[in-house]
């Protein structure tokens, strides 16, 4: 009897395209939802597993288009109010002002599109597809140009244990530490899909990475925070002169006046 074939994985037997849109989709809109505003922020450690799931094994050119359809769905949803800024500001109908939003969304979704791309590109030169993942997600934040300047760390802006982290390494190490939580979680599904034990150590660093990330962040905190309780308090006080426009223009020294007076009062208050 012949050995039976090895069962084989997502990366040589990708989801199929329409499977695959949907994961970006999905990917797209829980990035959205743990962002700021509507802060589910834990939702920051399942939203990456998605589009992670759905690159797998696709070619440049489709990574690329499911990295635009979750960039886009993330941008349309988390630029919402860009639709009432237009329509204020520019008097143009909501068909058309929706049809900016698109466009801009679009644009900036771009970053996801070249996420999944140079993915697509890295794994077919035998790169493991985690590493690749987490490396191009850097590449992506780093070098994409955008109109409004958002990195996925701004998840943990309300997690302060996870943004200490960022005086490492910005807000891009912030994220890269939710991108390895959702790699050790995307492992799992993979594995269950595929028939096979999951990569213990790839879960192990994922999960480890995390929990490293959290401790540093508390030790982090509890040092400036003592370091501040014995320090010396330092008062700081600010004055405005509160001039129109037009009064700006017919007094100018008026300005530098008020400026002074109100900042001897306020020294005396101090």
């Amino acid at each position: 009897m012949s050995p039976s074939p090895a069962p084989r994985g997502l990366a040589d037997r990708p989801l199929p395209m329409g499977l695959a849109a949907a994961g970006a989709f999905l990917s797209g809109l829980l990035y959205f939802l743990a962002f700021p505003g509507i802060n589910l922020w834990p939702l920051a450690l399942v939203a990456f597993a998605p589009f992670y799931i759905a690159l797998l094994g696709q070619t440049p050119r489709r990574a690329a288009w499911l990295g635009l359809l979750q960039g886009t769905t993330m941008n349309a949803t988390g630029f919402y109010w860009l639709m009432s800024m237009l329509k204020t500001f520019s008097g143009f109908p909501a068909p058309v002002c929706a049809f900016f939003v698109l466009v801009v969304a679009a644009f900036q979704g771009g970053r996801s599109a070249l996420h999944g791309w140079l993915f697509a590109r890295v794994t077919q030169r035998g790169v493991a597809a985690p590493l690749a993942f987490a490396g191009t997600f850097v590449a992506a934040e780093l070098t994409f140009p955008v109109l409004f300047t958002w990195y996925f760390g701004g998840v943990a802006h309300d997690t302060p244990a996870l943004a200490q982290v960022a005086d490492l390494g910005g807000p891009i190490l912030v994220g890269l530490a939710l991108i390895g939580a959702n790699l050790a979680l995307a492992e799992l599904v993979v594995a269950r899909l595929e028939g096979r034990p999951p990569a213990r150590r790839l879960v192990a660093i994922g999960a480890g990475g995390l929990a490293a990330t959290a401790l540093y962040g508390a030790a982090r905190i509890a040092s400036v925070d003592a370091r501040a309780a014995a320090s010396e308090p330092l008062h700081v006080g600010i004055v405005q002169g509160n001039l129109g426009l037009m009064q700006k223009r017919e007094d100018p020294a008026e300005g530098l006046r008020r400026h002074k007076r109100l900042t001897q009062e306020l020294r005396h208050k101090g």
